[in-house]
């Protein structure tokens, strides 16, 4: 190691400058007396919008849950610190990738103290899901998942 920095030629050499590896200076907080605007967030065909009581994750009209989407929408809403209800009514589909991310998303969520639960009941496209991939509502809550997030799935 020792030979080899020796070995280098000095022209190849260059100073960095420091201040462009920095991220630019934050923005004035806003006046707190002001509430904060929060627009929606479109991630794909899920959209996330900042309630009252709850963040809210809303699976747009006739759109198949996207897996990569919804784990995007999920983790902003878990950057945001609040409760998050994930709503998708009549999805037809659910693939085994979203239940990754649905299992991940609820032990995310429960490591921060923050609730993910369904703001209606959960498509039977998940109960599907869920069987296909051989597990059942005790192998969810060994898991220790919370159960009213996929138990109310199974008939």
């Amino acid at each position: 190691i020792v030979g080899y920095l020796f070995a280098l030629d000095v022209s190849r050499i260059h100073p960095v400058d420091l201040d462009a590896l920095l991220p630019p200076a934050a923005a004035p907080a806003p006046d707190a007396a002001v509430p904060a605007q929060n627009q929606p967030r479109e991630f794909g065909p899920w959209l996330l919008t900042d309630g009252r009581q709850a963040a809210e994750v809303r699976l747009a009209p006739g759109q198949l849950p996207e897996a990569a989407a919804a784990r995007e929408a999920l983790l902003a809403a878990l950057a945001a610190g609040r409760d998050t209800l994930l709503v998708w009514p009549g999805a037809t589909a659910c693939d085994l990738a979203l239940l990754q991310v649905l299992v991940a998303a609820a032990r995310g969520f429960a490591a921060r103290g923050l609730a993910l639960a369904h703001g209606d009941a959960p498509p039977p496209a998940l109960a599907e899901t869920i069987r296909r991939a051989g597990l059942g509502p005790k192998d969810l809550a060994e898991a220790g998942l919370p159960g009213d997030l996929f138990a109310a799935s199974f008939p």
